[in-house]
């Protein structure tokens, strides 16, 4: 009799138990389904949506106050002079805001980019009038959500371009940096910040190629 499997198993279930000790089981359920949107009936989802847009904090020395509205998938922001640069996911545009919230009329910039749940416009950095961009560039000129349409996954790959910023748009973009040629669905990174030394810094992920990276 092979044990492997049994033995496998027995060491996923009982990894499993301390998550379901801190969450409980329902309670990590919605954990679990919130992170990644999987096997749940579409009145549970509506349930977790609410839930997703509901902004809580665990920290009793802060407060959650309003401060925009209007923004589609807003997923990182930078600051340039007063104002604020808000990146919207799935749509590709970069959204200038002032100081009091007010969203300006026109995007500084709307690139093309393949989204999902992980893919699409992900991170931003400025440094002075530079301001850098990490997003899943489309090659087909519009927007493209992964699995649809004639795009898969050699025709996008994750970018970092260099732009100008002008104090009203963004131009001149320069390639910085390109990542692995075959896309996954998902680990794509994004993340972005300016160093103490002035540098830029971007995490990529591992684009879902398990052992690559470990």
């Amino acid at each position: 009799m092979n044990i492997m499997p049994i033995f496998l198993f027995i060491i996923i279930a009982v990894s499993f138990f301390p998550f379901l000790a801190a969450y409980g089981d329902s309670e990590f359920t919605e954990y679990f389904c919130q992170l990644h949107g999987w096997g749940v009936s579409e009145s549970d989802k509506s349930c977790l949506i609410e839930k997703r847009l509901t902004p809580f904090v665990t920290d009793s020395n802060y407060t959650i106050e309003k401060f925009a509205i209007g923004l589609e998938f807003p997923v990182s922001m930078d600051f340039v002079g007063d104002d604020m640069l808000v990146l919207e996911k799935h749509s590709g545009k970069v959204i200038r805001i002032s100081d009091d919230g007010t969203l300006y009329d026109e995007p500084v910039l709307d690139v093309s980019v393949r989204f999902n749940y992980y893919s699409g416009l992900l991170g931003i950095a400025t440094l002075s009038d530079r301001v850098f961009l990490y997003y899943t560039e489309s090659s087909s000129g519009e927007d493209v959500r992964e699995g649809k349409g004639v795009e898969n996954s050699v025709d996008a790959k994750n970018r970092v371009y260099q732009y100008d910023w002008d104090g009203e748009k963004l131009s001149n973009p320069v390639l910085i940096k390109e990542f692995i040629a075959q896309l996954a669905n998902n680990h794509h990174g994004g993340a972005m910040t300016k160093g103490l030394d002035n540098e830029i810094y971007f995490v990529i992920g591992d684009e879902g190629q398990s052992g690559v990276f470990e």
